[in-house]
């Protein structure tokens, strides 16, 4: 049996979480510098147009994913245990099942055509220059987690005990 490249982790773990019914998201560029790049081929569920939906309650829902986001991006100077407490004692919206974003579910908000941050602003506010903590940490080194910078982009191992920045969601695809 042949050993798995990250690309083809990758790819398993985006159709584990339903990437397969709706697309990977496009990365929004345009311009093309060379035959066969990103601009020239524009691949991806379009970043434009009724994707993301306000719903006028502090949420916003990807129509991609199915993931409802908290709006506010605010939530900056906690630990990885506590923000994984906080969601499970959050309730907005209506709701009590909201749970700290994973890697997957932090990507799909990057958006390089806006600029610093690289997330849509129109929907998410408050969106810090610092790295955020998602839910994913990595088999081999537990005592960390994967952390995606929502300002320039970027993604880095952080310690569980580093104070980052948090973004929660609910729904989506789940097994």
């Amino acid at each position: 049996m042949s050993q798995l490249t990250a690309y083809d982790k990758f790819l398993q773990q985006a159709l584990k979480y339903g990437f397969s019914l709706y697309g990977l998201p496009a990365t929004g560029q345009t311009v093309s510098y060379a035959a066969g790049d990103d601009g020239d081929h524009r691949a991806g569920y379009p970043r434009t147009g009724a994707r993301w939906v306000d719903n006028n309650d502090g949420t916003v829902t990807d129509l991609a994913t199915g993931v409802t986001y908290m709006a506010d991006f605010g939530n900056t100077g906690m630990t990885w245990e506590q923000a994984l407490n906080f969601a499970a004692a959050l309730t907005l919206a209506g709701y009590s099942d909201w749970r700290l974003a994973n890697a997957f579910e932090l990507f799909v908000l990057y958006d390089f055509t806006t600029g610093y941050p690289v997330v849509n602003t129109t929907f998410f506010k408050n969106t810090g220059s610092t790295f955020y903590h998602t839910s994913t940490t990595p088999t081999l080194t537990p005592l960390y987690i994967v952390a995606l910078g929502l300002w320039e982009g970027g993604l880095s191992l952080k310690y569980k005990t580093a104070l980052l920045g948090s973004v929660y969601v609910r729904g989506g695809i789940t097994r």
